[in-house]
């Protein structure tokens, strides 16, 4: 019988071997996991239509980065009178115009009051005496017979007339074009947005005189230049105020235009200028120019009218040109491929997404951004 020391010994060196080979092979794993693994992103890319703004000096001197511009002011004070709408009260009963239609061969009178029937039997009676030639039609006032809202009538609407006998009925008769409704009651009483009324008439009145004016400033081969002007009101009073009883008022008004003249293609080439550069920074290009969007507007003026500030709109076609400058690699450390396609759909620039991973053990974008390799297509 073998004694317990003649049982072979486990060898502690050889434990500590084997953990030290597992625990390499397993780094040595984990680093070619790491080190191989890379992603390859491609971005087809879609045509976006964005609002490109962007601010233009226009000058009088001469200035390579701005606009040429010739800029004019003037101070215009007009007077204008405006009738007053009314009360806002309604007539009792609707009323309107109608024509009577005579396709008899021979004339036909109708007396004031003669009575018109609708097909819904409401009554309107003719204003005034009238002569229908043959073959002809007259225009005449009518009015309902009955008051209130019932008695309109909206819709083009053909009438008889009950007073004269069935076969001329079919040849005699009246038709409605345009609404037969209660009608606003003539009235004294200025209202309030009477007065805002004549205030935008006025000052366009003023705005449009001044533009008149200041382009016959311009040398004769200048007088064609695009314009952007703007109307600063400095003073603005009515004779009356709102519910005076008076069927008229004047309003007077002081207003200074201010005009800056330009040419319409160097004012695009100089816009252009800047928005190429403010997009290209945020890694995008501009493709086109939608030429109908145009939309200028003045900011400011200079004091001694040598320059101005213009802002200036235009809808663009915009593409991405540098993902670098827009995608930032950290946000798809570590993502799956559906979850990377999911995160790019919410780029509207994004037409579709393509993620290849590799080697064929990876699973997901690798952790080290120098791995990420962003294509466009």
């Amino acid at each position: 019988m073998r004694s317990a020391d003649n049982y072979p010994r486990s060898n502690p060196y050889r434990r500590i071997a084997i953990s030290f080979i597992v625990a390499a092979v397993a780094v040595t794993f984990l680093i070619l996991y790491y080190t191989l693994g890379r992603a390859e992103i491609t971005l087809e890319l879609a045509t976006e239509t964005e609002v490109l703004e962007t601010n233009v000096t226009a000058t009088t001197e001469t200035a390579e980065a701005n606009l040429p511009g010739i800029i004019l002011t003037t101070e215009k004070t007009t007077t204008k009178t405006y009738r007053a709408q009314g009360t806002g009260e309604k007539e009792d009963k609707a009323s309107g115009v109608v024509t009577i239609i005579n396709n008899n061969n021979a004339s036909q009178s109708l007396i004031a009051s003669t009575r018109l029937l609708s097909p819904s039997n409401i009554l309107y009676r003719i204003s005034t005496q009238v002569t229908v030639p043959a073959g002809g039609s007259v225009e005449v006032g009518a009015v309902a017979d009955q008051a209130g809202d019932a008695s309109q009538i909206t819709e083009p609407t053909k009438f008889i007339i009950p007073g004269l006998n069935a076969s001329l009925q079919q040849r005699i008769y009246a038709e409605s074009k345009n609404p037969l409704i209660r009608q606003e009651k003539p009235g004294g009483k200025v209202l309030a947005s009477d007065i805002e009324d004549a205030r935008n008439n006025l000052k366009e009145l003023i705005t449009q005189q001044a533009l008149a004016e200041l382009r016959e400033q311009l040398p004769e081969n200048k007088r064609e230049l695009n314009v952007v002007y703007k109307t600063d009101i400095t003073k603005a009073t009515s004779s009356e105020q709102a519910d005076a009883n008076v069927s008229e008022f004047d309003f007077t008004m002081t207003a200074k235009v201010t005009a800056v003249f330009y040419q319409a293609d160097k004012l695009r080439a100089a816009a252009l200028a800047v928005l190429n550069k403010e997009t290209s920074e945020t890694g995008k290009e501009i493709l086109s120019l939608d030429e109908e969007s145009l939309a200028v507007t003045i900011t400011d003026v200079a004091i001694d009218n040598k320059s101005a500030q213009l802002k200036v709109k235009f809808l663009g076609h915009v593409s991405w040109k540098d993902v670098s400058k827009i995608i930032n690699k950290d946000n798809l450390l570590g993502r799956t491929k559906p979850e990377v396609e999911n995160y790019f759909s919410a780029f509207p620039g994004v037409k579709n997404v393509e993620v290849k991973l590799s080697p064929f053990w990876v699973t997901s974008v690798p952790t080290i951004a120098d791995h990420i390799d962003l294509n466009i297509k």
